[in-house]
């Protein structure tokens, strides 16, 4: 992933922005962003608000954001 895409995220993190995006092989999503989660084996999750629940995805499954 680049410097760039992960900065962004960070940035959408810090404030808790409201987002649409697409997982690959997923239909699109819209929700809060709340946090990146960084798993045991150094994966990194984005945790996403979505109708009241927490939602997951693989930081390189996000195609657009």
């Amino acid at each position: 992933m680049s410097c760039h895409l992960h900065d962004t995220i960070e940035i959408v993190c810090s404030y808790g922005s409201e987002v649409c995006l697409q997982p690959n092989n997923q239909k699109t999503m819209q929700g809060k962003v709340m946090t990146i989660k960084i798993t045991f084996n150094k994966f990194e999750h984005l945790l996403l608000l979505v109708n009241d629940q927490i939602v997951e995805v693989d930081i390189t499954d996000i195609l657009t954001m």
